[in-house]
């Protein structure tokens, strides 16, 4: 939802825009995406598996193989820069945890999201 939104408004201020989206039709398979040919001024890597923030491993293991399958596709050309979603659980499970807390993901959700930061930073 959030990535049709921002997809929907780099659109209207007349951005090109390329979608690598798993509902798409016919369906991407981001943890396996094209090698890109040309560069990118962004990257929005908004995919995050949201509904099943219960399930510890499987959660994690499945955004992680998509980030990195999306940061593998771009590597010969990089981008300008990667927009990534974390989120505020890799800090641990009480609100409004400023981003100085230490990390402390207590669901394969959060760690998920924090091991996409790790990777971004060993991206470069």
């Amino acid at each position: 939802m959030i990535g049709r939104a921002v997809r929907d408004q780099l659109l209207a201020g007349g951005a090109e825009v390329d979608v690598w989206d798993l509902s798409a039709d016919p369906p991407i398979d981001v943890a396996s995406p094209p090698r890109v040919t040309h560069r990118y001024d962004v990257v929005f890597h908004l995919a995050a598996n949201t509904e099943n923030r219960a399930i510890y491993l499987a959660g994690a293991l499945e955004s992680l193989a998509a980030l990195a399958g999306v940061l593998d596709a771009v590597r010969h050309r990089p981008p300008g820069a990667i927009v990534f979603t974390s989120s505020q659980l890799v800090y641990g499970s009480g609100e409004n945890m400023p981003e100085t807390a230490a990390t402390a993901p207590a669901s394969g959700f959060a760690a998920g999201k924090l091991a996409g930061e790790i990777l971004l930073a060993a991206f470069g």
